[in-house]
């Protein structure tokens, strides 16, 4: 799962308009989220990403497509 998908499952989970939903803020529901899983669970679904989500845009080293560290980046600098 990318990062955009966990982004917008987030925000739809918590009914809040992806264009109004912080980077802050998705970090903490997602850290929410995981706090109700397993460590065995979280580490076979592909919507872990460790235990920081903001973390991980931050430091997720570039993609290899074209548009995908554009994408994020873009993400980033909209929702902060």
């Amino acid at each position: 799962m990318n990062p955009l998908d966990i982004y917008t499952m987030l925000a739809n989970k918590y009914n809040i308009k992806p264009s109004l939903y912080t980077l802050d803020k998705a970090d903490e529901h997602y850290k929410l989220e995981i706090s109700k899983f397993s460590k065995a669970y979280l580490l076979g679904s592909s919507w872990y990403v460790g235990e920081s989500y903001k973390e991980y845009l931050q430091n997720k080293l570039p993609d290899n497509r074209i548009f995908t560290p554009f994408a994020i980046k873009a993400l980033y600098s909209l929702y902060n």
